[in-house]
């Protein structure tokens, strides 16, 4: 941003700078620019305590940001700093580096200056790479498996439709949960691969048992945010899987998230659309986890609306009069808009009343 703005001789003007406060910092034995805007220092901590580096590492960021916004005026300036102990001398550089990159990165995410490498990150790491590695095998040997999460009528309590989950199994046993996956699939890409996998298990199920069920039975299955990069892509396989299995459209609905639609407005009407063609119901999900607007409702051509699992957490758990009042509104105006509403999280009669 400085570069654009201000130019590179400023950029870099601002990079010596960091430099001298990192090179002239007590605690340091050695500092280099490693690359782009990311420097190295190796510092001696013999007579420091974690807390007592972080403290040292906090006023250095503070001195390097004033110094940097009263010289050059630039209102928004921060530095994130990424730890890694070097607890064995014959550890290789490479390592260390790597380590205290992660570290770095972490502190971006989480928004804290500065991340210290641990025993904890080192097992999240081994644990992702093994699950990034294992993925193509996975998907192979059919490890993903689907499961129906039932959706009850509460006018009858009958089961009027299910949403299609994905676990991963190997030998009957959940290997890991969705939670830890499937965010790192979406990151780099991978989930694409498993949303069609989802979609052709679904629809073999449905060739093979559509006329055991009821005649308005219906499957929801859920559509990942990446899949809007590339709308008439995703719309067009969407076609081919349908041919290719003889599926009955109107036994299908496909979820998309609000914050899909809010992120991505032209995208998502352009695979509502082309669905629509095919007689496919659309479900809003998440509605009610942070984006939410009545706007929304009007703007797109849904069927259902999904209440995110917070609203109801918030009735049964702290009774929250207000919160109950909006879902009751919620439901009223759908309904008058012709659109079903389902609400995530009703187990127990308590949360049906």
């Amino acid at each position: 941003y400085i570069n654009d703005k201000y130019g590179y001789s400023l950029g870099n003007e601002i990079l010596n700078v960091i430099y001298e406060e990192l090179a002239g910092a007590s605690f340091t034995v050695f500092t280099t620019r490693f690359f782009s805007d990311v420097f190295v220092s190796i510092a001696d901590i013999t007579d420091l305590t974690n807390e007592a580096l972080l403290s040292q590492i906090s006023k250095l960021d503070q001195q390097i940001n004033q110094r940097i916004r009263n010289t050059y005026h630039v209102n928004f300036f921060r530095t994130n700093s990424g730890i890694c102990f070097i607890q064995d001398a014959n550890t290789s550089p490479e390592t260390v580096l790597s380590c205290a990159n992660v570290a770095r990165r972490l502190s971006k995410k989480t928004l804290l200056p500065c991340c210290i490498y641990s025993e904890e990150i080192d097992r999240q790491e081994k644990m992702q790479a093994e699950i990034l590695h294992s993925f193509h095998l996975a998907l192979k040997n059919e490890e993903f498996q689907i499961y129906f999460q039932p959706k009850v009528s509460p006018a009858n309590g009958k089961i009027s439709s299910a949403e299609i989950l994905v676990r991963w199994l190997r030998n009957g046993e959940i290997l890991w949960s969705p939670a830890v996956y499937i965010p790192l699939f979406e990151q780099n890409g991978f989930v694409i691969s498993l949303d069609y996998y989802v979609y052709e298990k679904a629809f073999q199920w449905l060739q093979k048992f559509s006329g055991q069920l009821p005649a308005d039975f219906r499957i929801s299955l859920n559509v990942s945010p990446q899949h809007f990069e590339e709308p008439e892509i995703f719309v067009k396989k969407i076609r081919e899987l349908i041919l290719t299995y003889q599926v009955d459209t109107f036994r299908l609905t496909f979820e998309i998230t609000e914050s899909t639609y809010v992120n991505n407005t032209e995208a998502v009407n352009r695979v509502i659309r082309g669905l629509k063609k095919h007689n496919i119901q659309i479900s809003m999900d998440d509605f009610g986890s942070g984006y939410s607007s009545l706007n929304t409702l009007a703007d797109l051509e849904i069927d259902e609306l999904k209440l995110d699992r917070g609203f109801l957490m918030k009735v049964a758990q702290e009774g929250n009069l207000k919160v109950k009042l909006i879902m009751e509104q919620i439901v009223r105006v759908t309904k008058r808009m012709g659109i079903d509403t389902v609400v995530e999280g009703v187990e127990t009669e308590e949360n049906h009343r």
